[in-house]
């Protein structure tokens, strides 16, 4: 509400007669001072008849009455704004009319409020088609929500006082991107919250409204602003629908959003009529009757795009619709003759070439060739009356062409209203046989009795049922099996009108399903024969699905799908990285792959599985990949067993040789030398001669006793690892001179000998390999414990060699060393480049765990 000064009855005429709004002046009583001819013609009654009546009791039904009169007070008292409201008026055909006011008041000079402008909008018509289209989509939402598509809906968690404003809606149409500029996803997964963007100044005014629905259980219309993507305000106009559940408690919510922001652009306040007609939202002008405009206001440019120059210079009727001028030109004649005209629609083209519809007033002035005139922009009202048309020929085309069967019954008798294509093949009656009858004229009276129990239910409890597989004869097919889904369908009060039945012909699949399990069984017995199992893995669930028989190889008890993280920790540590990379070059390759993996059962059992997989294309992108794990277990058992029984063969024979030179040949050696020292005393041998025999006994006395120390290491029994591979490591140092440098730490308890014997064979041969070969000036040792696991390390400064050679015949010492550690289920690694030295690493499990039978 805006305070205007007190303007001559000639200016009132001139401005208020071409308005195509409805336009009151009352004085402080209520009496009505002036009414222009678009009032008088929606009171349906004559100017004379109105000046000087009483508004509200005349006009203005009884209930409005209080209301009114404490806004206009208190607007008189504090000159405040008070927003705009509609109501409904009394009109003389008795067709009560409803009207949307805005109020200014008007001052004399010294500043007296005297008299009240109202100005009046019919949105009657407007408010219908919205109740129409309202309950059109309400019927529409129904049927797509038991089609399985998407349609706007909230529903309540229990504690919904301390979730709001948090709400976030089930479903919402696609349009909420056009409105807000967010997606509809963006508000079901709550990155956007709706009602954390509706203006602050509104939110309380909502958030009332929201809970008065709930307690009332009615539905509200409510009017706000809402911050758009780009951080401008809308206006919506909300209408929420309360969802009752069977206790009549409101668990869920329709809403309608209509975006008003062009509706609620009203005039703005206006200290001066120069003004009024400048800032106006609609579109004034004076024309003249020679058929050019005169004078516009911005308007005109801002809906039709040109400037002011351009339709001012070129006569107004090149710019409407060619098929709206000769209309236009008998309106002009009728002005011409001083008749007024109300209500005229016709469409401009705009300068993007596309047309505006526009809803004209005018009337002629008395004493000049002049046209005052009001246009209307209404083609957002077209395109609603033209959406609400095509609204309800989709919801007809829907119906017709779904592959379901969709049918309508009467809710009061239960008979068909409605049959679709898709349900007149199905049940081999047309449409026009079963309208106006029931189910007992078509079924027997056991399945007629069971649909109409069903059909009573849903229109009592008022709520979706669902019927996951029933029965039916049909006429021309026989037997089938149907899912079905009844919802009712409610009137204008609220009541069921209608029932609507969507049903599905789910024969074949019942029948694909059984073949399909029938099938199924047949795979998993022939894979308990077997020994092998499948799996799949979803690479976008990054998800891992098991066969029985998998679930079986892995220990697990009819778990048959994993996450990738339980995947992962039932491989064997050390197999993780290659089953990683192995995936990975497949879904990159696109190509197969084979290997063999270690799986520790949750049991703590160690499995070897040689697997198999393949990867699945979809529009040329792996998606999943599928193979077999075949257990072969008993195979690598028998692998082992046979491995540590060559090397304890070896070693075994290494003792043998070993006693043999110390006990045997060491023992005769020395012999020889003290008979060589008997003869030549008594034979007189030079001495020199005697000195170099006796020296060529002790080196091979002393070759004898290196060979046997390297053949069986002295004192491993009874001084350990650590100490043995100390005094390897002192005294090759000592006889060759190279500098060789032991470690060891972590080693707590004593070792198992058998492990003790292998390490130091592993060592011994490292070490002469680096002496021999490397042509190293420094060679470390390492030995250490850490979690379960003894490791050795052995590393030299040498000259490297290239690592092609391990698989040559002349690597016959690595390869003797990989069977020593695999026999003990350990695992060797080589580091090496020629010219960067060597680093050997060797990894023994303390406690192996041991293959379980299966």
């Amino acid at each position: 509400m805006s305070v205007l000064q007190i303007a001559p009855v000639e200016l009132r005429e001139a401005f208020y007669e071409p308005l195509r709004h409805m336009v009151l002046i009352l004085d402080v009583s209520g009496k009505i001072r002036y009414i222009n001819s678009k009032g008088a013609q929606l009171l349906r009654r004559p100017r004379h008849d109105i000046i000087g009546k009483n508004w509200l009791q005349q006009f203005v039904p009884d209930e409005y009455h209080a209301d009114i009169l404490k806004r206009i007070r208190k607007a008189i008292r504090q000159k405040e704004i008070v927003e705009s409201y509609e109501h409904y008026v009394k009109c003389g055909d008795n067709q009560n009319r409803i009207i949307k006011w805005h109020n200014n008041l008007i001052t004399d000079p010294d500043g007296n409020v005297v008299e009240i402008l109202k100005t009046g909008e019919d949105v009657t018509q407007q408010r219908e088609n919205e109740k129409k289209l309202a309950e059109s989509e309400e019927n529409y939402r129904a049927l797509v929500e038991n089609i399985y598509q998407v349609a706007y809906r909230v529903d309540f968690p229990p504690n919904i006082k301390k979730v709001y404003p948090r709400l976030t809606p089930t479903f919402t149409t696609q349009r909420v991107e056009e409105f807000t500029g967010f997606p509809a996803k963006a508000f079901h997964n709550g990155t956007v919250i709706y009602l954390n963007r509706v203006h602050p100044d509104d939110r309380e005014a909502v958030r009332r409204s929201f809970f008065k629905m709930i307690e009332t259980r009615k539905a509200i219309h409510r009017t706000y602003r809402f911050r758009h993507k780009n951080g401008s305000y809308r206006w919506f106009e909300d209408t929420i629908i309360p969802i009752p559940n069977a206790h009549n408690i409101v668990t869920g919510c329709y809403g309608v959003v209509h975006d008003i922001t062009d509706r609620v652009r009203h005039l703005a306040t206006i200290r001066e009529y120069e003004k009024f007609f400048s800032l106006s939202q609609d579109m004034f002008c004076i024309a003249g009757t020679d058929g050019y405009f005169k004078k516009i206001n911005p308007s005109f440019e801002r809906i039709l795009g040109y400037s002011s120059r351009q339709l001012l210079k070129v006569p107004f009727i090149e710019y409407v619709h060619p098929d709206d001028v000769q209309k236009t030109q008998e309106v002009m004649q009728h002005l011409a003759a001083g008749g007024i005209t109300i209500d005229f629609e016709n469409r401009y083209r705009c300068k993007d070439g596309s047309y505006k519809w526009l809803s004209w007033t005018c009337t002629p002035s008395l004493d000049s060739d002049l046209l005052y005139a009001a246009a209307r922009d209404i083609t957002l009202q077209k395109i609603h009356e033209e959406r609400l048309r095509k609204s309800e020929a989709f919801l007809s085309s829907v119906i017709e062409n779904i592959p379901a069967m969709i049918f309508i019954k009467d809710a009061v008798d239960l008979k068909f209203a409605r049959l679709n294509k898709a349900g007149e093949t199905l049940l081999g009656y047309s449409e026009k046989e079963l309208l106006g009858k029931t189910d007992y004229d078509f079924f027997p009276k056991s399945e007629a009795d069971f649909f109409t129990r069903i059909d009573r239910e849903v229109l009592r409890k008022r709520k979706l049922y669902v019927i996951p597989e029933e029965k039916i004869k049909t006429r021309l097919k026989g037997e089938r099996i149907l899912h079905t889904r009844k919802i009712p369908l409610y009137d204008q009060q609220g009541n069921p009108e209608y029932l609507l039945g969507i049903s599905i012909d789910i024969t074949d699949r019942k029948k694909a399903e059984e073949l399909i399990k029938e099938n199924e069984q047949k795979l998993i017995e022939a894979q308990k024969i077997a020994h092998v199992g499948s799996w799949e893995v979803d690479l976008k669930s990054e998800t891992l699905t098991l066969s029985e028989e998998a679930c079986r190889l892995f220990g697990l008890k009819n778990k048959k799908k994993l996450t990738r993280k339980e995947f992962r920790n039932l491989i064997h540590p050390e197999d993780r990285a290659l089953v990683a990379e192995l995936v990975e070059t497949a879904v990159k390759l696109k190509d197969s792959f084979e290997t063999e993996v270690r799986v520790i059962r949750p049991d703590g059992s160690l499995r070897y599985l040689l697997t198999r997989g393949r990867p699945m294309l979809k529009n040329k992108k792996v998606v999943k990949i599928i193979g077999t794990g075949l257990d072969i277990s008993e195979r690598k058992q028998t692998q082992f067993r046979i491995m540590k029984a060559l090397v304890s063969g070896q070693d075994y024979e290494r003792r043998r040789i070993a006693e043999d030179l110390h006990d045997s040949l060491g023992q005769k050696l020395s012999a020889i030398k003290l008979s060589v020292e008997n003869i030549s005393s008594r034979n007189g041998l030079k001495h020199s001669e005697l000195n170099r025999l006796s020296a060529l006994l002790n080196e091979a006395i002393e070759e004898v006793r290196n060979i046997s120390h390297n053949l069986i290491p002295a004192g491993l029994h009874e001084f350990g690892i650590k100490n043995t591979l100390h005094n390897l490591c002192h005294r090759l140092q000592s006889t060759t001179g190279m500098h060789i440098n032991f470690q060891a730490y972590g080693l707590k308890k004593p070792l198992d000998k058998t492990i003790e014997l292998a390490i130091y064979r592993i060592a011994q041969e490292l070490i002469n390999n680096a002496m021999k070969h490397a042509q190293a000036n420094e060679i470390s040792v390492q030995l250490f414990g850490r979690s379960k696991q003894l490791i050795l390390t052995v590393e030299d400064d040498g000259i490297g060699f290239d690592k092609k050679v391990l698989n040559s015949d002349k690597s016959f010492g690595l390869q003797s060393i990989a069977s020593r550690t695999m026999a003990l289920s350990g695992n060797f690694e080589i580091d090496t480049h020629p010219g960067k030295g060597t680093i050997a690493s060797i990894q023994i499990p303390l406690h192996q765990p041991k293959p379980v039978e299966s």
